[in-house]
């Protein structure tokens, strides 16, 4: 299943990700992710929760780098990722180098605590 929550006050999306993610719910997730797209104010960060993930099927990858650009286009500033383990890595780190501006700040988490003192 994936999550979406967005925090305007504080202009952050967090998108979580929890047991077995298949191609239809990531494009499913996409969908969403447009609807709220006009909603995203520049400079949001991203907060990419795995921390529930138990395993992510490698064809949801393209759906994934479509929705990278979705958020690099409404203007990411930041990406804050959860990642207990290497489950959710499916190659994330070399698409954001495709899929997100330069200037984007990329930071990997192993918990949500520690997530949350980057954010305050």
């Amino acid at each position: 299943m994936c999550k979406l929550k967005l925090d305007k006050t504080r202009n952050i999306l967090k998108v979580t990700f929890e047991g077995i993610i298949d191609k239809q719910q990531a494009e499913e997730l996409h969908a969403e992710v447009l609807k709220i797209a006009t909603q995203l104010k520049q400079g949001f960060t991203l907060l990419s929760d795995r921390s529930l993930l138990k395993k992510m099927d490698v064809e949801v990858h393209k759906v994934i780098e479509k929705t990278m650009d979705i958020f690099n286009q409404c203007g990411v500033s930041k990406v804050i990722r959860i990642m207990p383990s290497q489950v959710g890595d499916i190659g994330f780190n070399i698409m954001s180098l495709f899929h997100y501006s330069k200037d984007v700040k990329i930071y990997t988490y192993e918990s949500l605590e520690q997530a949350k003192k980057h954010l305050s």
